[in-house]
């Protein structure tokens, strides 16, 4: 008869996660929320086109200036579930990985309702349901490593009991290998929590066994905690054998990277759990609207939260719910962060808790241990818990949060709680209300309290099945206001755009040059409507933005989207262990809007075309920008990201092919330093024609329009001044604007009116526009190749100092490297020339040709782990301008080849395999005392 029950349970588990994962799973429809489109799915096909060609990806150079990529825990590359979708298109990956440990995750949590709290079918099935699709476990799909690791904590936590047991070895080797198979999912904080977790359980089982079994006898009570603890300080030390390739990995790449030294305290609290949003987070709002941040969200549904008052009120056996409160309290109030009273304190002394940013991730173990008291307090119909009471402590919790929130308002007026629209309020009311008719009925129909829930009455059942079902109802529909109903058509990530096709198609260079997006996602492209009308077609009006947005995405190839069409990126996004922090020096250099993002993004942080100097020198030849912050005017276009700020006496020149620069007028947009007067002359022009001719004009303070002042306080720019060429159609072969006094020449267009046509002119020289579409296309003809031989080297004693040379007056070659040899610093003499033969993930191969001593730069970052080769001969690798890698040289024709072989990957397979020998050998041990 269980073995039936459970087995329906289980069934009617598998049926709800369907239900909420439907079109994801059976339309084939695909994520849409940022995190999953621009950062997984561009990591997913790249780990997966490696594993499917038969190699491990360790390395990438696509994107930052090179990382490492199997280093970084968040590509699962050793996860072995990943395995199962090879072979599929990266979202389909996504959406069946995130279905399966959602899977997984509800039956961790029935097992361990039903096995280790010892609660019927019906009861185990509501917690698996609760913690499976209560609010934060499903907000948690927009990180999918987040929630495969989040997938294993009911595994641990049910392995973790039974090797309190005296057999303890089968269920201690058990929980070694599920602690392994969390971390290596990619979410090291995740691994965090389950410890600290599980470390409570375990303690509050000891106490609670000891003061049952052995009241006053504190030795026993402390080797009951040790020997209950101590099979998990085994599985712990095993685990981090099995992972130690991964585990070695990260942490090299945390000591080069962004969490080098520690994280700064409001980078610790960042995404802390607001308490002004509480109502929000905690309770479910079933529609998209007003819903907080997917990492605030953290509701059990309302049916849920009465079931788990019910348990904390009345339910039994008291120890389990008693460690469960406790639990849910901790978690709680640690998600808070800078909000609540522990993260302030314990951030400073709990061993790893300030590794870790984004304290409302807490709120996964919270939601767990409130999940299974969500199935105690349903089988509390059964236990024997009083109406009276429970009424009685309802009233006193809800005057306690009437009161609770009337003195926040008047201690906080300035953030005041968000409560929902009155509609939502009401649903909640009406739901309690039923959920509580529904448990009275099921306690008054129960004539004794089972283990198992089977009671004498043959229809006692139905009130108890009535709230299961209410409750599973009620997460299906508020599951459509959260991530996993943002779901598109497949064309979100298969529609092509033309901008990766333009530069792919333009560049065939060994490798090809690295890109630069400059763009805030505030442009609409030209088909905006268009696709607008399609989304309509296909999605809810909530998620139409979103489609919409997957197509600008694209068009600006937003970190990390330029990974999937093979084009190199000097950008990226991560905020794990990566970028490294040479990556976000580099960062610094550029002309950013506000601080310096630590998890990348540079082009999000840019409101033009940085200094082509800067950009030359780390061998940035693509500009992609879009034009929403741009100006037309009376029909002309102005392109204003290539602003060039001028002295008094210095100038800017374009020349122009034989078939560019015909025109008829020259718009200009310049803006002195200084209010200038009508009469002033802030500026000469000069154009030269193809066959000779000459014109040259002035620009006076009478001339000078409205220019913009803001990012996007373009709209209301009045006309630029326009010099015309006297009625004649001039083809321009050279235009140069001299400043008369201190100015910024903001833009500039040829306009030919014969032909309804304009030129919009980039006013750095280096650049050229190869495509003006919805978004513009710069090539940068400056651009430094990935290797080549320095002009002038000096030397630095640290990476600071070297990145010190990276200002606008020195020539991009010229590069300063930490411990050159004297008989290497200094300029060039002679030629030279350098030619890239082979260029892969972990290999790069240079033929060089000097007559002097040079300085070989490859513009990939300097990492442990990559090697050199000069003609065969191991050769130093150095650290140049920037953290990229140098060479020195000898005069002649050399080959120099650059490997990536990191020191741990031999070390870290030798103890995994030891690691698992050892759990093998307690798989043994356990099945022979067994």
């Amino acid at each position: 008869m269980e073995s039936r029950r459970d087995s329906l349970a289980l069934a009617a588990l598998a049926t709800t996660v369907c239900l909420v994962y439907w079109q994801l799973i059976v339309e084939g429809r695909v994520l849409l929320t940022f995190d999953a489109l621009v950062y997984f799915v561009p990591l997913i096909a790249l780990r997966d086109a490696a594993l499917l060609s038969g190699a491990i990806p360790l390395w990438n150079p696509d994107h930052f200036l090179g990382a490492p990529f199997l280093a970084n825990p968040q590509t699962g590359v050793l996860y072995p579930p990943n395995l199962l979708t090879l072979g599929l298109m990266p979202p389909r990956v996504y959406a069946w990985q995130a279905f399966g440990h959602t899977l997984l995750m509800a039956l961790g949590t029935f097992l361990v309702a039903r096995r280790v709290l010892g609660l019927g079918a019906l009861a185990s099935f509501a917690s698996a349901v609760v913690f499976a699709l209560g609010g934060h476990a499903l907000s948690l799909i927009g990180h999918l490593n987040q929630l495969q690791a989040a997938a294993w904590l009911p595994m641990a936590l049910w392995l973790a009991d039974r090797a309190r047991s005296p057999g303890w070895s089968l269920p201690t080797a058990g929980l070694a290998l599920v602690l392994a198979l969390q971390f290596l999912a990619g979410h090291a904080q995740q691994s965090y929590i389950t410890g600290i977790g599980l470390g409570l359980w375990l303690t509050g089982r000891a106490i609670a066994d000891a003061w049952i079994l052995d009241p006053g006898n504190l030795i026993r009570r402390a080797r009951r905690l040790a020997r209950y603890l101590a099979p998990l300080i085994v599985a712990f030390a095993l685990a981090g054998l099995i992972v130690a390739p991964q585990l070695l990995a990260t942490l090299e790449a945390t000591s080069q990277g962004m969490r080098a030294g520690g994280m700064e305290y409001r980078d610790v609290v960042a995404f802390s759990l607001p308490p002004w949003i509480l109502p929000r987070a905690l309770l479910p709002l079933y529609l998209p609207a007003d819903q907080p941040s997917s990492e605030w969200v953290g509701y059990l549904s309302v049916t849920g939260a009465i079931l788990a008052s019910v348990a904390v009120v009345g339910g039994r056996p008291r120890a389990p719910i008693l460690i469960l409160s406790a639990i849910v309290a901790i978690a709680f109030l640690l998600a808070l962060g800078q909000f609540g009273p522990l993260y302030p304190i314990f951030a400073a002394r709990v061993p790893g808790l300030s590794l870790f940013r984004v304290p409302a991730r807490w709120l996964v173990l919270a939601s767990f241990a409130g999940a299974l008291l969500v199935g105690v307090g349903l089988h509390a119909t059964r236990s024997g818990v009083r109406l009276r009471r429970l009424g009685i402590a309802g009233a006193a919790a809800f005057a306690v949060t009437v009161v609770a929130a009337l003195v926040y308002g008047r201690l906080v007026p300035a953030r005041p709680i968000a409560w929902p629209a009155a509609p939502i309020s009401g649903l909640w009311i009406a739901i309690a209300a039923t959920t509580g008719v529904g448990f009275a009925v099921a306690r008054r129909m129960t004539n004794a309290p089972t283990a198992a829930m089977v009671v004498s009455h043959p229809f006692s059942i139905a009130p108890v099945a009535a709230i299961v079902a209410l409750l599973a109802t009620e997460l299906v529909v508020a599951s459509g206001g959260l991530d996993t109903a943002r779901a598109g058509d497949i064309g979100a990530f298969v529609d092509e755009r033309p901008t990766a096709s333009v530069i792919a198609r333009l560049d065939a260079s060994l490798p090809r040059s690295r890109l630069l997006s400059v763009t805030d996602n505030r442009f609409d492209p030209g088909d905006v409507s268009a696709l607008r009308e399609k989304a309509r077609t296909q999605l809810p009006g909530e998620w139409v933005d979103d489609r919409v947005a997957a197509e600008k995405y694209k068009d600006t190839l937003t970190p990390n989207l330029s990974l999937i069409y093979g084009l190199p990126s000097i950008d990226g996004y991560d905020g794990g262990v990566l970028p490294l922090r040479s990556y976000n020096g580099v960062k610094s250099l550029f002309p950013l809007t506000g601080r310096n993002i630590v998890d990348g993004r540079l082009g999000i942080q840019l409101d033009r075309v940085p200094p082509i100097e800067l950009l030359s020198r780390f061998g940035v030849g693509w500009i992609v920008g879009d034009r929403h912050r741009d100006l037309w005017s009376n029909g002309v276009y102005y392109d204003l990201s290539t602003r060039r700020a001028l002295a008094a006496g210095s100038s800017v020149e374009r020349v122009f092919a034989d078939d560019e620069g015909a025109a008829t007028d020259l718009g200009i947009i310049v803006a002195p330093r200084k209010v200038a007067g009508p009469q002033t002359v802030v500026a000469d022009i000069t154009i030269e024609g193809w066959h000779g001719e000459a014109r040259r004009y002035s620009v006076s303070g009478s001339d000078l329009a409205r220019v913009p002042t803001t990012r996007t306080g373009n709209p209301d720019v009045s006309s630029p001044a326009l010099v015309s060429f006297g009625g004649i159609r001039l083809t321009a072969r050279r235009l140069a604007i001299v400043a008369r006094v201190p100015l910024e020449v903001i833009g500039a267009t040829l306009i030919d009116r014969e032909r309804g046509a304009e030129t919009p002119i980039p006013l750095s020289p280096e650049l050229d526009i190869v495509s003006l579409g919805d978004v513009k296309i710069y090539r940068n003809n400056a651009a430094l190749p990935r290797a080549f031989l320095a002009r002038s080297a000096s030397a630095a004693a640290t990476d600071e100092e070297a990145l010190a040379v990276a200002t606008s007056d020195r020539a991009p070659d010229d590069i300063a490297v930490v411990g050159l040899p004297s008989e290497w610093v200094g300029a060039a003499r002679g030629t030279g020339e350098s030619r890239v033969v082979a260029y892969e993930r972990e290999l790069v191969a240079v033929d060089t040709n000097a007559d002097d001593r040079r300085v070989l730069v490859l513009l990939d970052a300097a990492y442990p782990g990559w090697r050199a080769t000069l003609d065969g001969a191991p050769v130093e690798i150095l650290s140049a301008t920037g953290g990229v890698r140098a060479v020195a040289v000898p005069p002649g024709a050399h080959s120099i080849v650059f490997r990536y072989s990191p020191t741990w990957l031999l070390p870290g397979f030798i103890l995994s395999s030891l690691g698992l020998i050892l759990t093998a050998l307690l798989v043994v041990r356990g099945m022979r005392h067994s």
